[in-house]
């Protein structure tokens, strides 16, 4: 009873910012719990969770990581590795490695303890989109640090990175998300230039299709999407496929005037393919 108040105590007090007050109570809870309950009673190992959090929070990541690392242990052997607690131990882990820059484990953290709390919660549950989003932005900024060694590497070693970037996104944002949209454009445009266009056109049309749904098929960024799958296709040949996304384009964009030069620049090369420059100028 005494060491639950003092763990509560020492709780509230870290909620409310008071670490330097928070810290010897949790300390105390820690080890009272340890002495009389044992190590890997339940409680014992929420006051070492607790103590870890706050010396995360303090900036002592090595202090910190000791005790993440027994919490999350000793929930594994006690619980099971897919408990709910368990897998928030592993998600603060995996915080905390990310943090310091060791990225290797903190992906397979963060991917065990997505495929748990999917498993557990389900895909909408708060805590799955957290892990889902800690595991987008640790694989964002592999590809970002990565790409920024590269500079100017060849297509085909960029195209690992961007495709794992999309990956992320995937699975922190859904299909339709502005993120990932950019992440589906980005590799398709990669394929487009190292001319794999057969593997670029489902990417372009993948893109095209949730602009219409989500913008309406008139505005700029659809038929900017409809635009590039329409020059993919005329690269292939496939001039009754693409002449249509031309006309869409053509019809859809709202400052044409009179004259195919009141049309933005990345929008006049379908006026050579479907001769509608003397249209324009009726």
């Amino acid at each position: 009873e005494t060491l639950a108040s003092v763990s509560n105590l020492g709780v509230i007090l870290q909620e409310q910012g008071r670490l330097g007050k928070a810290e010897p109570l949790l300390r105390e809870a820690l080890e009272g719990r340890r002495h009389t309950l044992g190590a890997n009673a339940p409680d014992t190992l929420a006051s070492v969770n607790n103590l870890a959090v706050l010396l995360d929070m303090q900036g002592n990541s090595n202090e910190a990581e000791v005790f993440y690392r027994e919490a999350l242990e000793g929930q594994k052997a006690v619980k099971g590795e897919w408990h709910l607690d368990t897998l928030g131990s592993m998600n603060n882990l995996a915080v905390l490695l990310d943090t310091r820059g060791q990225t290797a484990e903190a992906e397979a953290l963060y991917c065990n303890a997505l495929e748990g709390r999917r498993a557990q919660l389900g895909n909408g549950h708060p805590d799955t989109l957290c892990s889902m989003n800690n595991l987008a932005v640790l694989l964002d900024s592999q590809v970002l640090k990565k790409l920024g060694k590269l500079g100017e590497a060849e297509p085909e070693v960029q195209q690992p990175f961007y495709e794992k970037a999309l990956e992320g996104k995937r699975a922190a944002h859904g299909a339709e998300h502005a993120d990932t949209l950019a992440a589906v454009q980005d590799l398709a445009r990669l394929l487009k230039k190292r001319n794999m266009l057969a593997e670029a056109v489902p990417l372009y049309r993948e893109v095209m299709a949730a602009k219409r749904k989500t913008l309406g098929d008139n505005d700029v960024a659809a038929l900017e999407a409809g635009n590039e799958l329409a020059h993919v296709l005329h690269a292939q040949g496939k001039l009754c496929e693409a002449k249509p996304l031309y006309f869409k384009v053509y019809e859809g964009y709202p400052t044409i005037c009179s004259a195919a030069a009141h049309l933005p620049e990345r929008f006049q090369g379908f006026c050579v393919v479907l001769g509608v420059s003397s249209m324009l100028t009726k």
